[in-house]
């Protein structure tokens, strides 16, 4: 997985998954090994980023140049190019795999979740990892009160800059009666809404 997040590919990571790939090439190892652009992983400071699974092994910093070290020495050989792996600041203690990080091992991902390990351009993989289940259920088993109770229960922030509750605000039953009313029975129309990098298309009632 090579990280494609705005920090990575301000530092190359595209020339380090070219170099990947002919790498895999030259080692005869196409039918292996796939290399993937893959989303922001979260540590913009240590890129290049590639991590190699099933281990989980975290490389930073990686130049065009070592990505052939890596084909040769980790995919072809499957020995850990130590060179690049992750230094425990305070200790500089190597550590090998992503899990293993103090910051990632003291992250629980939610939404992002699959950041890191699935290609973004793939719909078939984030299915694959439960994608569109919420939905599904929505659509399927869920009446619009129980998807407008969720939303309050959720407690979900964010848009725009402020980070709003998606919620109205307060726990009543009169607001909460408010809004299943409005928001259920409602049509739905596209509106552009303002952020802060400009105009995007949002669902709001009509009325």
């Amino acid at each position: 997985m090579v990280c494609s997040g705005a920090g990575c590919v301000s530092s190359g990571c595209r020339e380090v998954r070219d170099a990947l790939v002919q790498g895999v090439m030259e080692f005869g190892l196409k039918e292996e090994i796939k290399v993937i652009e893959t989303g922001c992983i979260g540590s913009c400071d240590l890129g290049p980023i590639v991590v190699v699974y099933p281990e989980g092994v975290f490389y930073q910093k990686v130049k065009p140049e070592d990505a052939r070290r890596i084909a040769e020495e980790h995919l072809f050989k499957g020995r850990v190019v130590e060179r690049l792996l992750y230094a425990e600041p305070a200790t500089t203690k190597l550590i090998p795999t992503f899990k293993e990080i103090d910051f990632f091992k003291l992250q629980e991902k939610i939404v992002l979740r699959n950041c890191g390990l699935i290609d973004p351009m793939n719909i078939e993989e984030y299915i694959a990892r439960e994608g569109y289940e919420g939905l599904a259920k929505a659509l399927t088993q869920m009446s619009r009160e129980e998807v407008v109770e969720g939303v309050f229960r959720s407690g979900l922030r964010g848009g725009e800059g402020p980070a709003f509750p998606r919620a109205p605000n307060g726990d009543s039953p009169s607001r909460r009666r408010a809004a299943r009313n409005t928001w259920s029975a409602t049509p739905m129309r596209e509106t552009p809404g303002p952020s802060w990098t400009g105009a995007f298309w949002r669902a709001t009632p009509t009325a």
